[in-house]
């Protein structure tokens, strides 16, 4: 429990930002993420290079 200052604190953000519960990110899930995010460095990384050789 908080003290009631922080109460009030809290429900005058409660109107502002809607709370999202929390969720665990399954195995499969973060692997998709994981592939995903080193494709995309890929892409930059091989976008990079391509234009700095000229092609």
């Amino acid at each position: 429990m908080g003290s009631r200052r922080s109460d009030e604190i809290d429900s005058g953000l409660g109107q502002l930002f809607t709370r999202h519960r929390e969720r665990r990110m399954t195995r499969v899930h973060a692997t998709l993420w994981a592939i995903i995010l080193a494709t995309t460095v890929a892409d930059i990384l091989l976008t990079l290079v391509g234009t700095a050789a000229g092609l």
